[in-house]
């Protein structure tokens, strides 16, 4: 399988400051969530990387969130039913120059490039939900992208805001 990225190294999909907080294992050796994390990370994560890179060298993706064992997404109050778990979610935010990006804003920049170069069809996703960053908890500053390999080639491709 390799690495789970180009640009991210191995360990990335399985940080997660609670778990190091609590002493919690935030590891999987199931070949399926391992092949989740993989497909993640080489069709989604690495072309939004690829993208703000090419762009300008100046911005920063920041994987937030990717893999999350069952003691972690329950510490973080996730839903029990999240793609976190089987490393089918990713949440990442953006900065320039050190500033966070409003998702919002580089949600647009990217769907625009995407749409204008007919790339967004390359781009796997069933669900992006664009965090309006309404709190100030950095976690709410991030677009959560949710992929179901099962959906393969017809993802489903909606945005919501939230």
């Amino acid at each position: 399988m390799g690495r789970f990225s180009r640009y991210f190294g191995n360990s990335v999909p399985f940080h997660s400051d609670y778990a190091k907080k609590h002493g919690i294992d935030n590891t999987t050796t199931n070949p399926n969530t391992l092949a989740n994390i993989y497909y993640t990370g080489t069709k989604v994560v690495d072309p939004i990387y690829r993208f703000f890179k090419t762009k300008d060298k100046r911005y920063s993706v920041i994987v937030m969130s990717w893999y999350r064992s069952k003691a972690v997404n329950k510490g973080v109050k996730g839903d029990s039913r999240s793609g976190h778990l089987s490393g089918k979610c990713v949440d990442l935010a953006v900065y320039f120059e050190g500033v966070l990006v409003p998702p919002g804003q580089w949600w647009a920049m990217l769907e625009a490039n995407m749409a204008t170069q007919k790339k967004i069809d390359r781009l796997p996703f069933d669900i992006a939900i664009v965090e309006t960053g309404k709190k100030v908890a950095s976690w709410n500053n991030i677009v959560h992208l949710g992929i179901s390999r099962k959906n393969y080639p017809d993802f489903k491709r909606e945005v919501a805001f939230w």
